[in-house]
């Protein structure tokens, strides 16, 4: 049987047109660029895009004509979701998202660009690694309230122009992958990552590839973002780390109550006289590496959370 053909278009930016995750989906899919010459078979394509914030799937021009004529659509909706947002179709629209998304996302694309050959040489003349891009309110509210530990620290707020000593160069055009660019060194000098989280407000959770570097790359981690996230990345598999931190953060819902709580167990951690190569905390740090860059379970994750459900959906979709 021939496999469903999954329909992008060159000129948007999307998970099913990025090369490096093509094993996650083209044992399923047949996937493929549009072509508007071509007429596609009904029954076994989908087209697939990405509705940005500013955007309506309304204003997709190319997709117009063939939404009025009843094709399938699926909305690569991954990116930017929080955990109340489930996979739903609407009619011919399929919104894909998952709440494992940036796990999968980034060990695929860190293959691509080698980072599983890390190997960590401790020099840890630094406390803790801290890396923000955009300048939001509650980046700037945690940014303020560390400063005075950052002279013993590494760190980057590119929306107030502070960069982290060799650092990538910072244009899309030139280097696509800048967001995703590591330095070994940052993560040999430092003990730990305070990670900046994309949200963190009293809404749902949301852990995007800011936690997952630290888990990646040897580093325990404190995290200023949603509640929540330390318990979810414990269900998956991963490791935190009671023994350096009071994690007691993470259950709180509210802001306000987890920043002083965050900032308390950070000037312990800086302050405090750690064993930072206690065999406990190497072993836990491994662990969370090897899990991380485990691409045959992440392909087979993917299969079951997503591909099916898009196989399922085109297969319901048919017998309509």
């Amino acid at each position: 049987m021939a496999k469903p053909k999954l329909i992008y278009n060159l000129n948007e930016a999307g998970t099913f047109n990025n090369g490096y995750a093509a094993d996650l989906y083209e044992h399923c899919f047949d996937v493929l660029p549009y072509d508007s010459s071509k007429n596609y078979n009904k029954h076994n394509t989908a087209f697939v895009t990405k509705v940005l914030p500013h955007e309506t799937l309304e204003s997709k021009n190319w997709l117009q004509s063939w939404i009025n004529d009843g094709y399938r659509v699926v909305v690569d909706d991954f990116w930017d979701t929080r955990f109340d947002e489930q996979i739903y179709s609407n009619n011919t629209v399929l919104y894909l998202r998952n709440k494992n998304f940036f796990w999968y996302n980034e060990c695929m694309w860190y293959h691509q660009l080698g980072y599983q050959n890390y190997k960590p040489q401790p020099i840890n003349d630094r406390t803790f690694l801290m890396m923000i891009n955009l300048q939001k309110n509650f980046r700037d509210i945690i940014f303020n309230s560390v400063e005075h530990l950052l002279d013993n620290a590494l760190y980057s707020y590119l929306g107030r122009g502070i960069h982290i000593e060799h650092d990538t160069e910072l244009d899309f055009d030139k280097n696509p992958s800048w967001q995703r660019h590591m330095n070994p060194t940052w993560y040999d000098r430092t003990c730990f990552s305070l990670v900046v989280e994309t949200f963190a407000d009293n809404g749902p959770t949301f852990v995007s590839e800011k936690t997952y570097k630290a888990l990646a790359f040897h580093h325990p981690l404190l995290v200023f973002g949603n509640h929540g996230i330390l318990s979810h990345i414990r269900s998956l598999g991963f490791e935190t780390y009671p023994e350096l931190f009071d994690e007691s953060y993470d259950k709180l819902k509210i802001r306000e109550h987890r920043l002083p709580i965050i900032l308390g167990t950070l000037e312990h951690a800086v302050r405090g006289n750690i064993n930072w190569q206690d065999s406990v905390l190497l072993q836990k740090q491994k662990h969370n590496s090897k899990l991380f860059f485990d691409k045959p379970l992440v392909i087979q994750r993917w299969h079951d959370e997503i591909n099916t459900v898009i196989l399922d959906w085109i297969e319901n979709e048919k017998t309509r």
